[in-house]
């Protein structure tokens, strides 16, 4: 009796590979690398920059607005009001 430490049966194996080969060749062909690429209006293209930038400074600014807040505390609370 032989003891397998693979969770794929061995017959299965081939297929397997064939399949993941399969799918890497047709996944890029099904995904586009950026919406912005593929817009040819300059209005799209803009909204897709100002969103981006939304998104990168956003949560920068809410741990701004944390980081005041946690300091304005400990500031009152140290003076005792």
């Amino acid at each position: 009796m032989r003891s397998s430490s693979s969770p794929i049966p061995h017959r299965l194996a081939p297929l397997l590979t064939l399949a993941l080969v399969v799918l890497a060749l047709l996944w890029p062909a099904a995904a586009s690398a950026c919406p912005v690429c593929f817009v040819a209006r300059e209005a799209s293209r803009l909204a897709f920059m100002w969103t981006a930038l939304l998104m990168t400074f956003l949560p920068l600014a809410m741990l701004g607005g944390i980081v005041y807040w946690l300091w304005r505390t400990s500031q009152r609370d140290s003076r005792g009001e």
